[in-house]
């Protein structure tokens, strides 16, 4: 067991520096608010108060916390204040309240306190309430004197920075002071109704002009002469800005008792509410906080705990509690003292901490070893209440650098063996290491490259179209300029061994350190594709030598996908029909042959799976076609491809043929003597009509032999 020095690092999660970083922010933001911040738990008890409260009231600390906010409330406010709260907090509400407190000097002023509830982002469950409570002494005061002199009233006003406001029942518009045009941000004090809602921010108007016309109108809630409005709304003036007001006024009537004008002022209010905001947001961190640190330490290989100024266990979490044979919270209420009689050397630790000292320590509990960090636990008078500690379980640290080691080997053999070339870069882009792909890749050493810059000259670096590739879009400078990753880049390197260029698909993937404003490091990946690239060009060479042949040879290519439209038409076949080719390409084959019917019926066949054979002519020429069908991995139909061969002069011979044949026919078929003809064995095929005739039998009596059947049987 041995004592780290406080000023050796400590073990990498410090949940008390956590806690204690967000709950001090919270606590220097509310007391550097003008208004009175408090917070209360869920059930509506006060935990906590800044500064002001305690300069304002005088109360203690301990006075003040619970329900004391009591205390100082005016008796004429008690009941309906206590009420109010209870009915917000029990509802889970916002709460909105005026009510007087009394001054350390016993001088009463009017507040108007406002709460919101903070609830479980899981549960939906109030976990707390942060409240403010706003001086509106002033204003009050300047409402209820309106009867009073206008010298005094101007002064209060211009003290208070409230604005004032008339609206007449006869003109059915508003009159305001100068403060309240500045608050409305117009130029003309004279406004009408319907010129002052514009004003309204437009998520306000339906309720505010609501309220505004029910107290014209003297409608509930407004109908009692003595009936007060107060509401509170947002204005959005001419410039786009968007101020709170905090609006009161009440009925003046005449002689007649009929309401003729009604009266009030306003305040600004937007800096309360802002406080109110910051101090939510500020509140929802905390609880952000406290939930990922509640996590954190039920499932972190730790133990968290805090005793009191006693010893005693107030707090016991963390997944290492396991270990020790302890749930959470299961020791709490016993003494540490007890707990630890047989571990004198931690007991003396913790007397220590008690005694006000940071100290870290290594101890073996329960065949467990635990590296410690304690901090006292202080008031706001610098008294120690007790300690808070985290107790990191140390037992597998030796096999996690071991494992940290293989993995550390695993990923050298896969960047020494992958087949991509990566080339590792600090932030200047100077090469600090390459694996053997990259070697082989750019034709040079380890050693070689170490010290050289990705964009360096001796590259060569080109861009596809052979241009030279400028530093300033090569991806490695580009990833460590603006931190993002750059994807495939290619570009030309100079292979020095082969002498010719080696082409490079390159990714720069920048890494930052945490807090860091540039990159310290790149990675760059490279990709060859020379050789795809060499077979790219060595395609379209066969196919330029391709496409020169279809268009020197008398045929026609052609393919469809299923729905019968070209995807490819072309060869001299078409250039004979006075057609160019491709010249149907993306076009419907019912469309462009909607003329040629014997063209259409074979092509429909070949779609429906067929291969088809047939001849026809187009546009003056003839074409003998075979179309097969193209089917997917699973035979389902992708289209047809066939092959069309000019026999123009073909079919023209055997027109002629056949019409030479037709004359013979015919002449043999009218002379008076017997003719046939045979093959080459002797095989009669043909017969003329004369033979027919005279021996009254068929041809197919007398095909091949048959000539015997009717010879005389003495020349058998």
């Amino acid at each position: 067991m041995t004592d780290v020095p406080a000023g050796k690092s400590a073990p990498e999660l410090q949940i008390s520096d956590v806690a204690g970083t967000v709950s001090g922010l919270f606590s220097m933001l509310a007391d550097a608010m003008p208004q009175i911040v408090w917070a209360t738990d869920a059930d509506g008890s006060h935990f906590y108060y800044n500064r002001r409260w305690y300069e304002y009231t005088g109360m203690t600390e301990a006075d003040s916390m619970g329900f004391g906010f009591s205390i100082p409330l005016h008796p004429d406010d008690y009941a309906r204040t206590i009420q109010r709260w209870r009915q917000a907090w029990e509802a889970g509400e916002d709460y909105d309240i005026e009510y007087r407190f009394r001054r350390h000097d016993g001088v009463y002023r009017w507040f108007v306190g406002r709460a919101t509830p903070i609830r479980d982002t899981h549960s939906g469950e109030v976990r707390m309430w942060i409240g403010t409570c706003t001086d509106i002494d002033d204003a009050r005061r300047a409402f209820d004197g309106l009867g009073e002199s206008q010298g005094r009233l101007a002064l209060a006003l211009q003290t208070a920075r409230l604005g004032t406001w008339e609206y007449d029942y006869a003109t059915r518009g508003f009159e305001f002071s100068p403060r309240t045009m500045e608050l409305f941000g117009v130029t003309n004090s004279a406004v009408s109704f319907d010129e002052w809602a514009a004003l309204l921010h437009e998520d306000d108007q339906n309720t505010v002009v609501t309220a505004a016309t029910a107290i014209i109108g003297q409608t509930p809630p407004y109908e009692a002469d003595d009936a007060v409005i107060r509401v509170q709304y947002r204005t959005r003036r001419p410039d786009n800005t968007i101020r709170h007001l905090l609006v009161m006024g009440a009925r003046l009537f005449g002689a007649d008792g009929n309401a003729v004008r009604i009266v009030g002022v306003a305040q600004d209010v937007s800096e309360e509410r802002d406080t109110l905001d910051a101090l939510r947001e500020s509140a929802d961190a905390l609880r952000e906080s406290e939930s990922r640190l509640r996590s954190v330490v039920s499932n972190a290989p730790i133990v968290v705990f805090a005793v009191n100024k006693d010893g005693v266990f107030t707090f016991s979490d963390g997944a290492a509690l396991a270990s020790l044979g302890l749930k959470p919270g299961q020791v709490v209420g016993t003494s540490v003292f007890d707990l630890y009689a047989d571990h004198p050397d931690i007991v003396a630790y913790i007397r220590r901490a008690l005694g006000g000292e940071i100290i870290t320590w290594s101890a073996v509990v329960g065949g467990t070893h635990f590296e410690t960090q304690c901090t006292p636990v202080t008031n706001d008078r610098g008294e120690i209440e007790g300690i808070i500690a985290v107790a990191f379980d140390t037992t597998e640290k030796s096999e996690a650098a071991e494992a940290l080691a293989a993995r550390e080997e695993q990923y050298r053999f896969l960047f020494n063996t992958v087949a991509s070339g990566v080339v590792y870069q600090d932030g200047e882009a100077r090469i600090l290491d390459a694996n053997p792909a990259a070697e082989e890749i750019l034709g040079l050493t380890l050693r070689q490259m170490i010290g050289m810059y990705s964009f360096d000259s001796r590259w060569k670096a080109v861009r596809e179209d052979g241009s030279d590739l400028p530093n300033e879009e090569h991806p490695v400078p580009i990833a460590l300029r603006t931190g993002q990753i750059v994807r495939a880049v290619p570009m030309g390197v100079y292979h020095p061994v082969e002498g010719r260029y080696r082409w490079l698909s390159v990714t720069a993937v920048p890494l930052t350190r945490p807090g860091a404003s540039k990159p310290h490091l790149v990675y760059a990946y490279l990709d060859d594709y020379t050789e795809r690239r060499e077979a790219e060009a060595a395609l379209r060479e066969s196919e330029s030598r391709f496409r020169s042949v279809l268009r020197a040879a008398p045929i026609v290519v052609f393919a469809l996908d299923r729905n019968g439209v070209f995807l490819l038409h072309d060869g001299a076949g078409l250039i004979a029909a006075g057609r160019e080719p491709g010249f149907s390409v993306g076009r419907s084959v019912w469309d462009v042959y909607a003329d040629f019917p014997g063209l259409l019926e074979p092509t429909r066949s070949a779609l429906a799976g067929e291969t088809t054979e047939w001849r026809t002519s187009v546009h003056g020429v003839t074409y003998d076609t075979k179309a097969i069908a193209v089917r997917d991995e699973n035979g389902a139909m992708n289209g047809i491809i066939g092959v069309s061969f000019d026999v123009s002069e073909q079919d023209k011979a055997e027109k002629s043929l056949r019409e030479s044949e037709s004359r013979f026919r015919d002449l043999a078929d009218n002379i008076s003597q017997l003719a046939w003809m045979t093959d080459e064995t002797g095989y009669i095929f043909w017969y003329n009509q004369r033979w027919f005739d005279y021996t009254g039998t068929t041809l197919e009596e007398m095909r091949g032999w048959g000539w015997q059947k009717v010879q005389h049987p003495d020349y058998v």
